[in-house]
């Protein structure tokens, strides 16, 4: 298949470490191998991959969508009112069904990349869980993932969440 689950263990030390945003110095002194060599030295994601960068048109998905190392998740939450002012959030996966980018695969963010345990919704779950989540989904240490949402700031969410497990290369489809 295109986009295989990845061994689980590759995918933990990918996200075993947090990133420094402050000192360059601690990206090579953790020696985090799961960065792909460009991101090692401080290269952007915009001078890998023709311009990916973390937003990426369309256009740029139509003219990539083939190159196995582009993985495309679905990040879909909706979110439904509730008596007294709360929400109660839905899984996107029954639209995902029905209809989605080619090629693209569904990111749980309610159950897979949650800490459920907690009280709290849409907790940041541990390292661990999510490296194994992320792993399920195909991702690797050299995919270049583009994410999409019915309503983008869950596809942001999920951006973040990369970001703070010290993944780069992913971007938001404008």
């Amino acid at each position: 298949p295109l986009h295989a689950e990845s061994d689980g263990a590759a995918v933990a030390a990918a996200f075993d470490h947090r990133r420094s945003f402050f000192v360059e110095a601690d990206c090579v002194a953790a020696e985090r191998k799961w960065l792909c060599p460009e991101h090692r030295r401080g290269t952007t994601m915009s001078e890998t991959l023709n311009g990916f960068s973390p937003l990426v048109s369309t256009a740029w998905l139509a003219a990539n969508l083939n190159d196995p190392s582009v993985r495309v998740l679905d990040c879909t939450v909706t979110l439904h009112p509730l008596p007294g002012g709360d929400m109660q959030a839905e899984s996107g996966l029954p639209a995902f069904e029905q209809g989605h980018i080619p090629g693209a695969g569904f990111a749980d963010l309610i159950d897979d990349l949650s800490d459920t345990s907690s009280p709290l919704r849409f907790t940041l779950p541990g390292a661990e869980t999510f490296a194994a989540a992320m792993g399920k989904l195909g991702v690797g240490t050299n995919t270049h993932l583009v994410l999409y949402a019915d309503v983008a700031h869950w596809a942001a969410r999920l951006w973040w969440m990369l970001r703070h497990y010290g993944y780069d290369n992913a971007a938001i489809l404008d």
